[in-house]
């Protein structure tokens, strides 16, 4: 995306590359690959070949040295002659580097801030990823409306569970909410008809919680039994703390700093 080839050269095409540059942007100003193919899809901005944004490829493009104005050959490379099966060169063979061989679309600054800024969030999700599978709802929340799960998220405020058809392909697929994870977890114990939060209860008695709009969630049991519940939003004064507040503080400052690096205040 961005170029086209005109007698073995690589053209610019101006509407693409101002979609690559607002992906670039973005990941800057704090969003993350799933965030910004969500936002593209529901601007109705398509992907190469006019198909939808996914969060691999806005990693594709996040991951594109080419779009500095440099080309990296021998990315990848032949296994061998007869079957001439392409492989990613992950060192195997050399990589040769040729500079300023067409107009850039973001500076090799940019470039090197983004991806340093992939690597520190990798570093800091290892720890959320390994522990992924031990959330208690895991694998027993389906959206009401599309028939898809629900997965975990973690917010700098909160965890939350979304669907996964409007974290990957937006809203205009599927107009269901997310519901906060303390939410949840009180409105199963409301369900159960206890007071404290326990997984092994769930484990034992809950097979399915479908998630609606309109705050009602439908628990199914083992035994056969529903039960419906439409769970009560969390005062404003819960949801906001001195700690969430300064984080909004300083996130704010960062991002008017990156702009600043950009030129674009």
């Amino acid at each position: 995306m961005g170029y086209k080839l005109v007698d073995g050269k690589f053209v610019l095409i101006p509407e693409q590359a101002e979609i690559v540059k607002k992906i670039f942007n973005l990941y800057e100003d704090g969003y993350g690959d799933m965030k910004i193919a969500r936002l593209l899809n529901n601007e109705g901005i398509k992907a190469y070949e006019g198909g939808l944004w996914s969060k691999s490829s806005v990693r594709c493009i996040l991951s594109n040295y080419n779009y500095t104005g440099d080309l990296i050959l021998q990315k990848t490379y032949s296994e061998d002659h007869i079957s001439k099966k392409r492989k990613t060169n992950n060192g195997n063979k050399d990589k040769y580097l040729v500079s300023n061989n067409h107009e850039p679309i973001i500076t090799k600054e940019q470039f090197e801030r983004v991806n340093n800024l992939r690597k520190e969030r990798f570093n800091l999700n290892i720890h959320t990823r390994q522990q992924y599978n031990k959330y208690p709802f895991t694998g027993i929340l389906k959206c009401g409306n599309c028939g898809k799960n629900y997965k975990h998220k973690r917010s700098p405020y909160n965890n939350y569970w979304i669907c996964t058809t409007f974290e990957e392909l937006g809203k205009a697929y599927c107009n269901s909410r997310k519901i906060r994870d303390d939410v949840l977890a009180n409105t199963t114990c409301q369900a159960l008809e206890v007071n404290d939060f326990n997984k092994e209860m769930i484990n034992r008695q809950i097979s399915l919680i479908e998630i609606f709009n309109g705050n009602k969630l439908i628990f199914h049991f083992f035994n056969g039994m529903k039960k419906e519940i439409i769970w009560e939003e969390p005062k404003r004064s819960d949801r906001w703390t001195d700690e969430m507040r300064e984080q909004t503080r300083l996130k704010s400052i960062e991002q008017h700093k990156r702009r600043k690096v950009r030129g674009e205040d």
